[in-house]
């Protein structure tokens, strides 16, 4: 019955524009029967194009509920994410909305928690200095507030969130700070520099060379940054390349590659313990964004499953090896398996090497 309800939710949300009358009645209906799951829906739809109209009327409509709040500032209702974005949301309409927010959970019943929750849902520098405070913390917890804020309505708690998955090795951290370049508001292409310099990722090179021309903060901070990237890059081509080898065939699948190295110094010493974002995969100048990897049992072996936009594999791929105390590169050929060989499998979600 909940599955079923949440699709019915999305199935006018997206249907909105068509009629809007007779769907804003079925979903006041919804929403006296499961207000929270109505608004979770709606929220999880903002950003899609065909339900987004719906998804703000939901938020207009439950603005108004004096239950509403109280199910925003409940932490057993929402998570903080969610109840973040649908203020901001609200905020945008109704500039009594936050005021409000505090004012519920400081009164009588309040939920239990709701005080510290409602401070952190109006004021974006307690949910920003609450995400750096995490940065050199490890743990499934620590990763899990990195990934709900990620997507925050501020650049600063975005940019700090994306920086802690990008200190973790969690390779989506680099697409989410290069979103934020392209992005019309200024401020968020300004943290997105910012936290490219502290990244000190040479991927971000292109896209920091693009954002220097752009004028005020973002442009100064781009600036800062390819400064700082390039003498880091500099200093690290001084020491001797790590050395990297392949332990077995490295085969193609459908759209993917799998790969396994091992890794070691100069000195033939193993080299463990690196994390994804140390490593870049490239084929013809163009980037490899998304794959997954680990470190097997044995130190300093790594295995990697590299997701490719063409259904033709490439001869080779390209890696390099970035890490602030060495660096290494090969060049590793790609075998297509023969008919009736079991092609890799999809690639895991990220995780630390």
């Amino acid at each position: 019955m909940p599955e079923q309800l949440t699709l019915r939710i999305g199935a006018l949300l997206r249907t909105f524009s068509a009629d809007p009358v007779r769907t804003t009645a079925a979903l006041r209906e919804l929403i006296a029967l499961d207000e929270p799951r109505v608004v979770r829906a709606a929220v999880a739809l903002l950003d899609e194009e065909r339900a987004a109209w719906g998804a703000r009327s939901v938020l207009g409509m439950v603005a108004s509920r004096g239950s509403f709040i109280r199910t925003l500032i409940d932490p057993r209702e929402l998570s903080l994410s969610e109840a973040v974005r649908i203020a901001h949301e609200i905020s945008q309409f109704d500039t009594r909305f936050l005021s409000s927010i505090s004012a519920a959970a400081a009164a009588p019943g309040a939920p239990p928690g709701s005080a510290e929750r409602a401070s952190l849902i109006v004021d974006h520098r307690q949910r920003a200095d609450r995400v750096e405070a995490l940065w050199e913390r490890s743990g499934l917890s620590t990763a899990q507030v990195f990934e709900q804020f990620a997507r925050d309505p501020h650049h600063r708690v975005r940019a700090n969130a994306l920086l802690g998955l990008h200190r973790r090795g969690d390779p989506r951290s680099i697409p989410g700070l290069v979103e934020m370049t392209e992005s019309p508001d200024p401020l968020f292409r300004a943290a997105a520099a910012w936290a490219m310099k502290a990244s000190e990722d040479p991927r971000f090179l292109p896209v920091l060379e693009r954002l220097s021309a752009d004028s005020g903060r973002a442009g100064l901070n781009a600036r800062k940054a390819l400064e700082k990237l390039r003498a880091t890059a500099a200093e690290r081509k001084r020491r001797p390349p790590w050395l990297v080898a392949t332990d077995r065939e490295s085969l193609a699948g459908a759209r993917q590659i799998k790969i396994a190295i091992s890794v070691q110094s100069a000195a033939g010493e193993p080299v463990a313990g690196l994390l994804l974002t140390h490593f870049l995969w490239s084929q013809g100048g163009e980037m490899f964004w998304r794959f997954a990897g680990r470190e097997t049992e044995a130190p300093s072996h790594y295995e990697f499953a590299i997701e490719t936009a063409n259904a033709k594999p490439p001869g080779s791929i390209q890696l390099q090896i970035l890490h602030p105390s060495g660096w290494g590169e090969a060049k590793i050929p790609i075998q297509v398996p023969d008919a009736g060989e079991v092609p890799p499998e999809p690639a895991t979600e990220p995780s630390a090497a």
